[in-house]
C-alpha cells in the first residue's frame, strides 16, 4: 500500500500475506499444524482446484468489503491513522477458511446421524480435532463445530493481552469464506458423489452464534440472501456448478 489507497494487486494477495515476520511464521505454523492433523479429511472432502478457487474468489470479495469498510470509516471521522492503522493483511484468512472448512464437516457429520445419509457422506468422516496435546486421561480433543469460533475469540484475546489493534478483517474473512462454502463449495464424499455447498441447518449462519442472538441474525440472513439471489443468480451458480462437475451421483439441494 502506498500509505493512503492500496496498491490494485492487494485486492488478491493481501489475504495471503502478513504485516510482520512475527505474524507470518506464527500464522504460517498454525496453517501447517492443522493440515497435518486433517490431511486425510481435507483431502477427502475437497479437490485441490475447489479449494484454490474458494480462497480466490473469497479472498477477492473479503477485501472489497473490507476496504470499503476503512473508506466508510475515514469518511465519516475523517481521522487518517485510523485508516493507515486499519489491519488490511492477514494470513488469518486461510486458517479461517480451514477450520470452516472442518465445522462444515461437522454438520454433514451430524447430517447422517439425523438423516440416515450414509450412501451420500462417507461414515468414517470424523467431526473432533486432536489438537495431540496430552492432558490427563488423554489428549485434548476439539469438537469442530467451535473451531472457527475459538480461534477468532482466541485472536481477539491475544489482541487484548498485548494491546494490539483488534483484527476486525477475521469477521469479513469468516463471513465470505462461510458464504462460498455454503453455497458454492463443491464437497465430495467420494469419487462419485459431491455437493455443491451445504444448505443444511447445520451449517447455517445462526449456528455460530449464542441461542439468544440466533433469531435476529437468522432475519438478517434471510434479508441477504433475499438480496444476493434476487436475479437468480445464487440458484444458477449452483446449477451450473453441478451439471459442470457432471458425477454420477450429484446432491444439490436448493
Amino acid at each position: 500500500s502506498n500509505g493512503h489507497f492500496p496498491y490494485v494487486w492487494t485486492f488478491m494477495t493481501s489475504a495471503f500475506v502478513d504485516t510482520s515476520i512475527f505474524y507470518f511464521v506464527m500464522h504460517m505454523s498454525i496453517i501447517n499444524y492443522i493440515v497435518i492433523k486433517n490431511r486425510s479429511s481435507f483431502e477427502k472432502a475437497w479437490r485441490r482446484r475447489d479449494f484454490f478457487m474458494m480462497l480466490i474468489v473469497s479472498s477477492f470479495l473479503a477485501t472489497c468489503t473490507h476496504f470499503t469498510l476503512r473508506l466508510a470509516i475515514y469518511a465519516a471521522f475523517k481521522n487518517e491513522k485510523s485508516y493507515s492503522e486499519f489491519e488490511y493483511s492477514s494470513l488469518n484468512f486461510i486458517i479461517v477458511a480451514l477450520l470452516l472448512g472442518l465445522r462444515q464437516q461437522a454438520s454433514l457429520t451430524k447430517a447422517i446421524e439425523q438423516f440416515n445419509a450414509v450412501n451420500f457422506v462417507n461414515p468414517t468422516i470424523k467431526n473432533e480435532f486432536d489438537t495431540g496435546i496430552p492432558f490427563i486421561s488423554g489428549n485434548i480433543v476439539i469438537s469442530y463445530s467451535v473451531l472457527p469460533q475459538l480461534y477468532m475469540l482466541s485472536t481477539w484475546f491475544i489482541c487484548f493481552i498485548f494491546e494490539q489493534s483488534f483484527d476486525l478483517r477475521i469477521v469479513i474473512d469468516f463471513f465470505w469464506i462461510w458464504l462460498y462454502l455454503r453455497f458454492f463449495m463443491k464437497t465430495y464424499a467420494s469419487e462419485e458423489q459431491m455437493q455443491v455447498g451445504d444448505l443444511s441447518n447445520e451449517f447455517a449462519l445462526t449456528t455460530f452464534f449464542p441461542e439468544r442472538l440466533q433469531k435476529p441474525i437468522s432475519i438478517a440472513s434471510e434479508l441477504c440472501f433475499a438480496f444476493f439471489n434476487m436475479c437468480g443468480f445464487v440458484n444458477f451458480t449452483r446449477n451450473w456448478l453441478a451439471k459442470k462437475a457432471a458425477p454420477a451421483s450429484v446432491k444439490n439441494t436448493h
